[in-house]
């Protein structure tokens, strides 16, 4: 499963630091906006649209970041594009989403890059085009973002809009783990299970698995709680330890993971036996 579209707050984060707000403070931002200051403009609609260090207003977030991504800011044509796609303060629209993420996109904006693939590749606001999807996710991935990586490894993996190639796959998952993508982690690791791309390696399907439940990858914490349960890809059979990681999974919203869950607090051996094992 390829990642989805990168959301407004997980942007932010990587975009503005508590220190770049620090200085200048909010006042001189707005004295510079309000004068045309391009990348003021931009910083104080980010500000609104996320709320921070200011109260959340999405109308004032769209009415900054028209202003910047109108003169051709990238950043603030991407922030538009979000709030599009995502309905924030305006009503949902794939096609203006697509629009502004293309303006951005073709300056390079690697998170926008990353976004235009995603929507080409599920079909939001314009046909389902897994060569585009392609094309987009290796522009962004080679300006190193982490999710464009692991989505280029997902599409050589299953051979959409590309010829499969497990070896493909293989290399652009490991350049995403290196910057600590959890679930190329955990791809990696099934891929030492099953022998895709490489030789059949257990003690490396478990490196990889422990790796990415441990920094918090639920999926990975399931299986983990899986392979203890059955006994399998390198891990001893210990259905005690198995719960252990089944609690963790569920814990962090794990969907099957609370299922089996329920099913072993109601006493259920058939039915969690056969969750276990699917």
């Amino acid at each position: 499963m390829s990642k989805k579209l990168l959301n407004i707050f997980a942007f932010i984060a990587t975009l503005f630091s508590q220190q770049t707000l620090a200085e200048p403070k909010m006042l001189e931002i707005e004295k510079l906006a309000t004068h045309g200051n391009l990348a003021a403009q931009t910083a104080l609609g980010v500000m609104y649209l996320q709320g921070k260090e200011i109260d959340q207003n999405y109308v004032k977030a769209f009415q900054w970041l028209i202003k910047s991504a109108q003169q051709g800011d990238a950043t603030a044509q991407f922030s538009l594009g979000i709030m599009y796609e995502q309905g924030l303060g305006v009503t949902q629209d794939y096609i203006q989403a697509l629009e502004w993420y293309q303006k951005s996109a073709q300056q390079d904006d690697a998170n926008a890059q990353f976004n235009l693939g995603v929507m080409y590749e599920q079909g939001l606001g314009i046909t389902q085009d897994y060569i585009q999807a392609l094309e987009w996710y290796q522009k962004s991935a080679q300006q190193d973002d982490a999710n464009a990586q692991f989505n280029l490894g997902v599409m050589y993996e299953q051979g959409l809009g590309v010829t499969q190639d497990y070896i493909q796959a293989l290399e652009w998952y490991q350049k995403s783990a290196q910057q600590g993508d959890t679930d190329a982690l955990f791809n990696i690791g099934g891929m030492y299970a099953t022998g895709r791309g490489v030789n059949i390696n257990y003690s490396k399907t478990r490196e990889y698995y422990l790796k990415s439940a441990e920094l918090g990858n639920a999926m990975a914490q399931f299986n983990i709680g899986k392979c203890y349960f059955q006994g399998i890809f390198g891990f001893n059979k210990d259905e005690k330890i198995a719960l252990e990681w089944v609690k963790k999974a569920a814990k962090n919203g794990y969907p099957q993971a609370k299922f089996a869950l329920e099913l072993y607090e109601d006493n259920s051996e058939i039915n969690i036996i056969h969750v276990m094992r699917s």
